[in-house]
């Protein structure tokens, strides 16, 4: 492929081009300019986002909110708990009326058994109410839980430089057990290869919806970052031009004092 000046019309030799950065600076007019090289356009397939997300997308935040990804009837931990705090529930009721109609019953039973029924119901709750925080900015994605405090509620970090990719995959339970809904794991890749978790038990349609929009994020900033660089290299072509030319005149300069002095002598 050959580049040529849009402003003169002079090709552009090697030294004058960064490939990498699609930049190149005229050796004839010092005009710089960007160029393309041809190549074929993929498109990439638009996900819906899911009903239940929350989305707020700014130049430098991308931050993603939502309760559950799957029906709550579906939730067997949220089932459980339901089912197994109403169950205690009953059994303090009826400790409670033998307690007092009796008293055969110990007095810190029916207590023990509300506090496990009372756990049980906060569980619930938690599961239910608590939202999923994803916020990712130019140097880091955080994942949180609230507003109720959990075990999971410590914010999780992944910072991103080494970030290559986002993307998503059925997790190992998932394929073994063969769920009824499938769950997905959500993973960063790193430039060496590996890939951290950043979530975890996501259904397809808020997995691939997630993964695209920090997809699409994680190439803005890159593109950014390659600006950036973009100008920096420009520079320093047209300072290692601008030194070449001054040489030049330097050498030429000297030849024409040298053959001055020959004709005065």
């Amino acid at each position: 492929m050959q580049i040529t000046c849009p402003n003169c019309g002079q090709t552009i030799t090697a030294e004058h081009i960064n490939i990498q950065k699609m930049a190149a600076v005229c050796p004839a007019c010092h005009h710089v300019f960007s160029f393309d090289l041809p190549t074929a356009k993929t498109k990439r397939r638009k996900v819906k986002q899911p009903g239940g997300l929350t989305l707020r997308d700014e130049d430098h935040l991308l931050s993603m909110s939502f309760r559950t990804n799957w029906r709550l009837e579906r939730n067997e931990n949220l089932l459980g708990m339901v089912i197994g705090g109403s169950s205690m529930s009953v059994v303090t009721a009826l400790l409670v009326s033998e307690y007092f109609s009796s008293g055969d019953v110990p007095f810190i039973l029916p207590i023990f058994i509300a506090l496990i029924a009372l756990v049980m119901f906060y569980a619930a709750a938690v599961i239910t109410y608590n939202k999923t925080h994803i916020s990712m900015t130019d140097y880091e994605i955080q994942v949180k839980r609230g507003p109720l405090p959990a075990t999971d509620s410590t914010p999780q970090r992944i910072d991103l430089a080494g970030v290559v990719s986002i993307g998503y995959e059925e997790t190992v339970a998932s394929k073994k057990e063969g769920y009824d809904t499938p769950r997905y794991r959500l993973w960063a890749e790193m430039a060496d290869g590996t890939r951290r978790t950043i979530l975890n038990d996501l259904v397809k349609d808020y997995a691939a919806f997630i993964s695209q929009r920090m997809q699409e994020h994680l190439d803005d900033d890159l593109a950014m970052m390659e600006d950036a660089y973009d100008t920096a290299s420009i520079g320093r072509l047209i300072d290692a031009d601008g030194k070449a030319d001054a040489e030049s005149d330097e050498i030429v300069d000297l030849d024409q004092g040298q053959q001055m002095q020959g004709q005065w002598r």
